[in-house]
């Protein structure tokens, strides 16, 4: 019996998960709002933290599971001004932690360079 079993060609050609990832991602610490967007029209928002940010791409540790897929809408204070914008995200994986959810989410729309820089300067807890 072999100790470790060859991966069948196709498996063993993709990339890892840290490898997939085309841009670096900063360490910060922003609570945001997010909410499901449905055709239903949903009034709840919930409790979110942006944990780490990259110009097209947030890891959110939120209160509410949210499926892998989804898309939701993800809103923050203009970081530039004191208006509050929203960013459409599309959830991309999911993962239990500590009676929460970290969610790694792909941006419809990427960060200007402001915004990224503004996220960055506000550390990690």
């Amino acid at each position: 019996m072999q100790a470790h079993t060859p991966l069948p060609a196709p498996v063993r050609d993709l990339p890892l998960m840290d490898e997939r990832r085309t841009e670096p991602r900063w360490p910060c610490a922003v609570e945001v709002s997010c909410q499901p967007i449905t055709g239903k029209g949903c009034d709840l928002w919930w409790v979110g933290e942006i944990r780490d940010v990259s110009q097209r791409g947030i890891g959110l540790l939120s209160t509410r599971r949210f499926e892998s897929g989804a898309f939701i809408a993800v809103q923050l204070a203009n970081l530039a001004t004191t208006a509050t914008q929203t960013r459409v995200a599309r959830v991309t994986h999911v993962s239990p932690t500590g009676g929460r959810w970290f969610l790694g989410c792909s941006l419809q729309t990427p960060f200007d360079t402001a915004d990224l820089q503004a996220l960055r300067d506000r550390p990690a807890r």
